[in-house]
């Protein structure tokens, strides 16, 4: 029966974390406004010159408001998804002068050799722990500070439901 009650319980909390996880996320979400983005180094500086175009293919204003781009009275050439994969990319537009037709290009630009970042990750598991009857829910928290190629240094803490409490320093490899 106590354990039967154990079970309850900890099933309960775990609802509670997934629907606070849930509301977080939903709250928590970026906004889609796009921003201008700054030049790549390998094109930073570097004098630009006029080249006559005869015609410029554009997309309707619309497909530029669903790409949140409001500003300005630029017209839209093109637009590109990225993949999220933790490499920097990098993003370039080539206008043909003579079609008017605009190709996008991304390059997967090399890892850093060091970089400081601040992703933050929060987490919660359901699942069975050795020498333990029965449902344990996990939370966990991770904060990745440092980036070495493709090595990251994190800080972690986990809290059963059963009160174990655990928290370190690790690295972890990403591919």
């Amino acid at each position: 029966m106590r354990q039967r009650i154990q079970d309850i319980a900890t099933g309960a909390i775990g609802a509670l974390l997934f629907a606070f996880m849930v509301v977080a996320w939903w709250t928590y979400q970026h906004p889609a406004k796009a921003v201008v983005a700054q030049a790549a180094a390998e094109i930073a500086g570097q004098k630009t010159r006029a080249v006559p175009c005869s015609q410029l293919n554009v997309y309707p204003d619309s497909a530029k408001k669903k790409l949140g781009i409001t500003d300005g009275p630029g017209k839209l050439t093109g637009a590109s998804k990225v993949a999220d994969d933790n490499h920097p990319h990098t993003v370039a537009a080539v206008t043909n002068p003579d079609t008017g037709d605009t190709q996008i290009y991304v390059r997967d630009d090399p890892l850093p050799w060091i970089a400081f970042n601040q992703r933050k990750e929060l987490s919660v598991y359901w699942g069975g722990e050795s020498g333990h009857s029965g449902a344990v829910w996990r939370t966990q928290a991770r904060f990745d500070f440092m980036q070495i190629k493709a090595l990251n240094i994190s800080g972690i803490a986990t809290l059963d439901s059963d009160g174990v409490f655990y928290r370190g320093i690790g690295a972890r490899l990403e591919f």
